[in-house]
């Protein structure tokens, strides 16, 4: 009688109680963080994520849109405006968030040289390509040959090198 009693006696569980789903900290709400917490959430397991932002007047980092700056309603774009079209990982990642896609190859936007305000200065389209062309090119190709490209090999697990050839457009 005993040996059956013991059968059929079940012990309580012993352990840990059961643990709320795991989450991951995402930090920064700029598009890197924002994509990684949509990337965690969008996995075949689900992951939370909390994404901690010290700016607290919009998400987007350096990109966002102003609104109410010009007439009839039109958004600007303020850091990544433009997606090109070759860029086939974006324009997917903008489709499966249902963003529209607007062409921006003229259309009825006035046209005009480019402009940037530097120190309350106008600095014209043809100010940056006479700087670019002598200055800053030779600085920044000076710099690139002298450092060469960084590059991970996952073979050795230490960087290597790739310098620019002499065919680099400029």
């Amino acid at each position: 009688m005993a040996t059956l009693m013991c059968q059929r006696f079940t012990p309580p569980r012993l352990g840990y109680p059961r643990r709320a789903p795991p989450r991951r900290p995402s930090v920064g709400a700029g598009l890197a963080g924002l994509r990684c917490a949509h990337q965690l959430w969008n996995r075949g397991k689900p992951v939370a994520a909390t994404v901690y932002e010290a700016d607290t007047t919009h998400l987007g980092g350096r990109c966002w849109s102003p609104r109410g700056f010009f007439d009839n309603g039109q958004v600007s774009e303020h850091g990544g405006a433009f997606i090109s079209s070759t860029d086939t990982a974006i324009l997917k990642l903008a489709a499966t968030l249902g963003l529209k896609r607007e062409y921006a190859n003229g259309g009825a936007l006035d046209t005009g040289d480019y402009v940037a305000r530097i120190n309350n200065s106008t600095y014209t389209g043809a100010q940056q390509q006479s700087d670019w062309d002598g200055d800053v090119y030779n600085a920044f190709s000076a710099s690139y040959d002298a450092a060469g490209t960084a590059r991970y090999n996952p073979g050795t697990s230490a960087p290597i090198t790739a310098t620019r050839s002499a065919s680099t457009p400029r």
